[in-house]
């Protein structure tokens, strides 16, 4: 498990799970950019306001997006993200969205293999 506990914006500019995949990425703080490539089982935001983590390589989450909030936390993508690699977990909930999937890079691209999706897709490119 990776937790990101603190409550002043973080970029982190390394890679996750590149060595073998990590359970939990643990969002429990303010924003978090990582640089480097992410593979993990899932995203866990556990912190109460709102927060940004910002995926600014192809990354993978092969189980679950968690956020204890309905539609206070974004997930950013630069580049390209699969979800639900494993065939099951899911994006938020139906109780908890995720307040929205944006996209952030120019040909940035999700696959989501997840059985339910509970959130938005945005876009912020130029």
């Amino acid at each position: 498990m990776v937790i990101f506990d603190e409550f002043t914006a973080i970029t982190y500019s390394g890679s996750i799970g590149t060595k073998g995949m990590v359970d939990i990425v643990q969002i429990d703080g303010g924003d978090v950019t990582i640089q480097g490539t992410v593979k993990t089982g899932s995203i866990s935001f556990t912190t109460a306001p709102s927060a940004t983590l910002s995926l600014n390589n192809t990354s993978i989450i092969n189980e679950s997006i968690t956020t204890t909030g309905n539609k206070i936390h974004t997930l950013a993508i630069s580049n390209d993200l699969t979800t639900g690699a494993s065939g099951s977990g899911s994006v938020g909930s139906d109780s908890n969205y995720l307040k929205t999937v944006q996209f952030n890079g120019v040909d940035s691209k999700i696959t989501i293999d997840s059985k339910d999706f509970f959130s938005s897709i945005t876009t912020k490119t130029k």
